[in-house]
């Protein structure tokens, strides 16, 4: 009987052979220690910046949206380079780096302009497309290395780390935004005087309008801000001291001539994931998926939350839209192994028509129950298509090209927030939504061809409504020549 058990781990397409990890100590507890250190620093990073960023479009308003854009522009074209990156510097290095990064973008926020915010933007963005990039790549060689040393097939912990990372992710939506609700709730007083006082029938668009115009004080901007710093500062330094440096001998000794050659080979790889149409027909719904977070992130957060019920209350529906998504994500990647994913997909896609269709039909009002029930639902279709389609992108993609495949899934997903911040600013809300509905009209569609091209069923398919049309005209030919004979 074959030995299964892999006999080398990769990092970002490097090998670190068996010897490595043995002169790595050959700890298990050193790579759990690495996995939890990871995951508590990407909690604390992306606590303060979820949080931030649902709260961008209530603090500053015209500047948040533009902010955003600029943002995700930058993330955008970062994507492009972030596998070459992590090949040439290590995962560790660029992790650390990007944390920085955040960390200038929460500066630039405690006097914001568009000085300071939009580049620190920019920065921030240029550092996000490799901080993915090579935080799935180093999560990747812990669990392979787990593996050689357990004698197990790595695929088994690779699915394990991943699931106690995105454990922590989603939980930073929920302390961040619980944190935001502490400091603004009781500084803002909840909702406004003139809205506490009307009942829920003489409640309308124009009250929500009077919710707005109540301010948020200094002192509690200064302190959220304060926090946030707080938090991005210590996850600095767990990256520096926490996490262990596997790139040791994978990144050492690099020639200029190698360097060159993983530039190019990215810029390859790219091209070849570009030209597939199993990924090309999936970038739509991709986007749909970045435009329709960026209306939760933008729209919904100030037109529906900050004005209607209270800016004070947008970090706790951002909570119930954290919870969902955390505890959905964990039952669709099991309920996949039952059901197929396509008739995941086209159940939200009816789903989401129906909601975006009663967004555009419902007047805006001060409702407590339709805001929350709707960031539930939102946080249950956002972790659902984000579950189903990197799964299916893992299935469709080769080994060494799936690193410039997940980038190109970040990148039409940052379009996506960049279009929607883009038609918030300048249109009208109804408009955002038509929008939004247009987009999602042909995403499931084309999904559903893509997933039928990965099983292999497409050929198949058409095969059928080939020979359906062929017997139908030979049928319709023998009951003519029935008809003639008859009238003979």
């Amino acid at each position: 009987m074959e030995d299964s058990t892999p006999n080398h781990a990769h990092i970002g397409g490097s090998e670190i052979q068996p010897a490595d990890v043995q002169n790595d100590g050959r700890s298990l507890n050193r790579y759990y220690r690495s996995l939890f250190f990871h995951g508590t620093s990407f909690f604390l990073i992306f606590s303060a910046f979820l949080s931030l960023q649902s709260l961008q479009s209530s603090l500053n308003e015209v500047l948040g949206f533009v902010a955003l854009s600029v943002l995700y522009v930058s993330f955008m074209l970062s994507c492009l380079i972030s596998p070459f990156l992590n090949k040439v510097f290590g995962p560790k290095r660029i992790i650390v780096l990007s944390y920085v990064g955040h960390c200038v973008y929460i500066v630039t926020n405690f006097y914001p302009s568009y000085y300071t915010l939009v580049p620190g933007s920019v920065v921030l963005g240029a550092a996000s497309g490799p901080l993915w990039t090579s935080s799935s790549c180093y999560i990747t060689a812990l669990a392979t290395n787990v593996a050689i040393l357990k004698g197990k097939e790595a695929s088994i912990y690779i699915s394990r780390f991943f699931g106690v990372f995105f454990l922590f992710l989603f939980l930073s939506a929920v302390f961040g935004n619980l944190v935001s609700s502490a400091v603004l709730l009781p500084a803002t007083g909840g909702l406004h005087r003139a809205v506490l006082n009307e009942t829920v029938a003489n409640l309308t668009d124009e009250t929500c309008a009077l919710n707005a115009k109540s301010e948020t004080p200094i002192w509690s901007f200064y302190l959220l801000m304060s926090l946030f710093f707080l938090m991005d500062v210590i996850a600095v330094f767990i990256g520096i001291f926490g996490l262990v440096r596997l790139e040791e001998t994978a990144y050492r000794e690099r020639s200029i001539k190698m360097i060159k050659k993983e530039f190019k080979s990215n810029f390859v790889n790219l091209y070849k994931i570009i030209i597939s149409w199993k990924h090309v027909l999936l970038c739509c719904i991709i986007f749909y998926q970045g435009y329709h977070q960026g209306f939760i992130s933008g729209v919904f957060n100030k037109y529906y939350v900050s004005e209607c019920v209270g800016v004070g209350y947008v970090g706790f529906v951002q909570t119930v839209w954290g919870i969902c998504s955390g505890v959905t994500s964990l039952f669709v990647g099991r309920l996949i192994n039952y059901f197929p994913r396509t008739f995941i997909i086209i159940f939200l896609y009816f789903g989401d028509i129906a909601v975006i269709v009663f967004m555009i039909l419902w007047p805006r009002e001060p409702s407590f129950i339709m805001v929350f029930l709707t960031a539930a639902y939102f946080g249950v279709t956002d972790a659902s298509i984000n579950t189903v389609v990197t799964s299916l992108i893992g299935i469709i993609t080769d080994k060494p090209k799936q690193d410039v495949a997940f980038c190109l899934q970040r990148m039409s997903n940052a379009f996506g927030f960049v279009a929607s911040f883009l038609v918030s600013t300048f249109l009208p809300v109804s408009v955002n939504l038509w929008i939004c509905l247009g987009i999602l009209l042909p995403s499931v569609p084309l999904y559903c061809v893509s997933d039928m091209m990965a099983n292999g069923q497409t050929k198949d398919f058409f095969r059928k409504i080939v020979c359906k049309i062929c017997l139908k005209q030979h049928v319709a030919k023998e009951s003519i020549e029935n008809l003639k004979k008859g009238t003979n």
